[in-house]
């Protein structure tokens, strides 16, 4: 190539190149957005599952146990939420379809958990995964 053809095709060049650079800083702060999310998911979760066992210990203390029923039922309620109207009761073929429209990392966490402590359908729960990646 010679100096005037390089000097020709610079602009192209440094476009391009401008291009694959904002592509790649897009993707690495999806990937650390994503991360980031799924990190705070799991601390909610973890956080909610301590509160629900130390809510079933604190009965034994006659002044809490008073207060555990009501702080039980509602971390339960957390705890088992699924954004999904109706999502027990659906099949799997119906759940599976449910979860390909969610967008929500979080409302995918819901349903994860939801569907492994209850039926545990791998279709389901592959279907996830895979939104999840």
């Amino acid at each position: 190539m010679t100096i005037i053809e390089n000097l020709k095709s610079a602009p192209t060049r440094l476009s391009d190149g401008r291009e694959k650079l904002a592509s790649s800083v897009r993707e690495r702060v999806q990937t650390a957005r994503n991360s980031g999310i799924d990190r705070l998911w799991a601390v909610r979760a973890d956080t909610l599952e301590r509160l629900d066992g130390l809510l079933d210990r604190a009965t034994a203390v006659p002044v809490v146990g008073t207060l555990t029923a009501p702080a039980g039922k509602l971390v339960h309620e957390h705890l088992s939420q699924v954004p999904i109207e109706g999502y027990a009761e659906m099949n799997a073929r119906t759940a599976v379809r449910e979860v390909r429209a969610l967008t929500s990392r979080v409302s995918l966490h819901a349903v994860r958990r939801f569907e492994a402590a209850n039926k545990d359908r791998k279709t389901v729960l592959s279907a996830i995964d895979a939104k999840l990646r």
